[in-house]
């Protein structure tokens, strides 16, 4: 199962649309927040994808979304948040052990924009950089295990 996840496009809704474009066997696209307005256009132009998405500190307090979420798929959890109140620019330790006490194999998240990858204790933690800045993620989750990696539209 491919997953394509992207954060932080901030109005550049085409970067989402490109991602998606260029992993057409995706089965879902994980959005982790600032640009929730941008999911708009993803849903128009790809009716049937499944998206996942959080908001992010710069989507406001009219958001729907929250801030923390969490899905299963093919058997692997799947924890996925902005970032922001984990204070992931200083640290993953917060991220790590909420991931941990949820018992998500698969923590992903933004705000940085920076693309990350760290395995630790079981728990792959993800960050798949600044969609507006040409960075997303993809994530398949195979019979061989979990491999998550960079990419650029």
């Amino acid at each position: 199962m491919r997953l394509v996840v992207a954060s932080d496009s901030h109005g550049a809704a085409w970067r989402l649309a490109d991602a998606v474009r260029q992993q057409p066997d995706a089965a879902a696209l994980f959005f982790l927040g600032d640009g929730e307005s941008d999911l708009r256009l993803l849903r128009e132009q790809y009716p049937g994808l499944k998206i996942y998405a959080v908001s992010g500190n710069c989507d406001g307090s009219c958001s729907n979304l929250p801030e923390l979420d969490a899905a299963e798929l093919a058997g692997v959890k799947i924890m996925f948040t902005h970032g922001h109140r984990y204070a992931v620019k200083s640290t993953e330790e917060n991220l790590l052990a909420a991931a941990r006490a949820r018992g998500a194999q698969i923590a992903l998240y933004g705000h940085t924009h920076k693309p990350s990858y760290r395995y630790e204790d079981g728990v792959h933690l993800f960050n798949p950089g600044s969609a507006e800045e040409h960075s997303y993620g993809v994530v398949d989750i195979t019979g061989a295990g979990i491999f998550c990696f960079h990419c650029k539209v």
